[in-house]
């Protein structure tokens, strides 16, 4: 890394003196003609947020950007880039102060001596971006989900039979909205939740059905079924088998169902 800083400090006559002044905190490197920058924030995939500073030719101005890798995380994880999610990250993106350009998240055209403080706000930018995508993702998943299920039972048990967000209280007498609820020819009662791999869904989930189960009523049953699509980490489904209901997977809930 030294050897490249040093055959091109003609060129980029700051790089040298960015490098110094970062390396107190992070670890820079050259890639090309940008600095990377790996910074402390955590991104809501796990990735550390690297930013990267592009310019300085001649000490001409800079920008400082995340080098596209913030669609990129999404592409990866295999998350449709919708309008609607970039629109979401545009607005996140211009309520900071900052631009999308193509693929990238950037500032405009900034002086040398105020690089190195806006390495920070473009990682925290980075940082709420991507969560603000990846929960309009997920609640679009979700919307897809909760209709394709809707679909199924509809078509098994008969569109009177299927109540969806039905309200029923747990034995702490709390309310709860359970996502499904379907009654079968036997005349029993199955409620269905068909939570995301989110902690707050989780742990909604396990609450009402933990509650409801001590009630211990004899016609009804009560199902978690997971969507395999949405990428679930074997802890999320260990901690929903704390209910200590059925769980299963979506596709299999229209065998369930028909016995």
């Amino acid at each position: 890394m030294i050897e490249d800083i040093a055959s091109s400090t003609r060129l980029y006559p700051r790089r040298e003196e960015f490098i110094e002044r970062l390396s107190k905190r992070h670890e820079p490197y050259i890639e090309g003609n940008s600095i990377r920058v790996p910074t402390d924030i955590i991104l809501p995939t796990y990735e550390v947020a690297v930013v990267s500073v592009e310019g300085g030719a001649k000490d001409q101005r800079y920008t400082v950007g995340d080098g596209g890798r913030i669609l990129r995380s999404l592409d990866i994880n295999n998350y449709q880039i919708t309008p609607s999610i970039r629109r979401v990250i545009e607005r996140v993106v211009r309520a900071r102060g900052l631009r999308m350009s193509g693929n990238e998240i950037m500032t405009d055209p900034i002086n040398w001596d105020v690089v190195v403080p806006y390495v920070s706000l473009v990682a925290n930018v980075m940082r709420d971006a991507l969560a603000a995508a990846l929960t309009k993702a997920e609640r679009s998943d979700r919307i897809m989900l909760r209709h394709r299920i809707r679909e199924m039972l509809n078509k098994i048990s008969g569109e009177a039979n299927v109540t969806p967000d039905y309200k029923m209280q747990g034995a702490t007498t709390d309310s709860y909205r359970f996502d499904f609820s379907v009654l079968t020819a036997k005349h029993k009662r199955f409620l269905l939740d068909t939570p995301i791999p989110d902690p707050s869904s989780i742990a909604a989930t396990l609450l009402r059905q933990s509650d409801v189960r001590m009630l211990h009523l004899p016609d009804v049953q009560q199902v978690i079924a997971y969507d395999p699509v949405d990428r679930w980490p074997s802890s999320n489904l260990a901690q929903l088998q704390l209910a200590n209901v059925p769980l299963i997977n979506v596709n299999s809930l229209e065998g369930m169902l028909q016995h």
